[in-house]
């Protein structure tokens, strides 16, 4: 998994955006292995008073 653990734009600190961890893993394979349990659930991001947050809920059988 890739973390991203900090960020400059040449000598300063800049904050990491929420989520660019998620964001970046995987994209440098070059074969991705999906887990079957990913397709039981319907994945949803929403902003809540100014946060991001990822709501999952089980797909109905």
């Amino acid at each position: 998994m890739i973390e991203v653990t900090s960020m400059k734009v040449g000598e300063f600190p800049v904050d990491i955006p929420v989520g660019l961890s998620k964001m970046l893993d995987g994209c440098w394979v070059k074969e991705r292995k999906i887990p079957a349990i990913v397709n039981e659930y319907e994945c949803k991001t929403v902003r809540r008073n100014g946060d991001l947050v990822t709501i999952l809920t089980k797909k109905k059988a």
